[in-house]
Order: C-alpha cells, then sequence, then structure tokens
C-alpha cells in the first residue's frame, strides 16, 4: 500500500483542481500485507492504531504528514525486515511525507 498527500483548494467546485504526491515508491509499500489494523492481534484493548496519521501545515504552506511503516507484517516477528529486538520491540517505524508548493517558490525565486 502507497501513502500519498493531496490538497485542494476548491473541493467544492464543479471541476476542482488538486494536487498530490506520493510518499513512497510503490514497489515498496509502507504496509506490505495491506492495511491490517491488528485490533485482534493487540489485545483485548483494541490494538496497536497503527492507522494514526498526522497531518500539518507548515508556515510556508507544505503539508507534512507521518504514516507508518510496517516492518513486521501481521506482527510476525519472523517476517521483520529489521531486528526486532533492537528497535524496542516495535514492530513500525515513523515514515514522513511532504507536499510542496512550487508555485510559491518559484515566486521566491524570481524576487
Amino acid at each position: 500500500m502507497a501513502a500519498y498527500l493531496a490538497e485542494t483548494k476548491n473541493a467544492l467546485d464543479p471541476k476542482p483542481v488538486s494536487w498530490w504526491a506520493a510518499v513512497n515508491d510503490p514497489k515498496t509499500p509502507l504496509l506490505p500485507a495491506g492495511f491490517d489494523n491488528n485490533y485482534t492481534a493487540g489485545g483485548t484493548m483494541g490494538g496497536d492504531l497503527d492507522e494514526i496519521v498526522q497531518v500539518k501545515y507548515a508556515p510556508n504552506g507544505d503539508i507534512w504528514a507521518s504514516f507508518l511503516t510496517e516492518m513486521c507484517p501481521s506482527l510476525n516477528t519472523a517476517s521483520c525486515s529489521w531486528d526486532h529486538a533492537a528497535h524496542a520491540n516495535s514492530f513500525w517505524q515513523g515514515a514522513l511525507g511532504r507536499l510542496t508548493h512550487r508555485r510559491a517558490a518559484q515566486q521566491d525565486d524570481a524576487q
């Protein structure tokens, strides 16, 4: 599963315009086993809530978002792509994406 950032400033227009960017190479998915919130595997308290994403605007208008990369698909330590024990027994690694506004940067360069 690839992650994307997208933005539009006229979503309610008949023909809205949006721009987007992929956060990761789709050949290297953030969630190799697909989206699985692991609620049942995480115990009775509702799993590890791996679907949480944070999105923030920078002062210059760029959009930053955090994602999770599943390092041990299906919470299986035998399938980890990193040393599970050396990373505080974590199944996840943080990923960060940024959507820049090129038009604003080009205007700054012209001044």
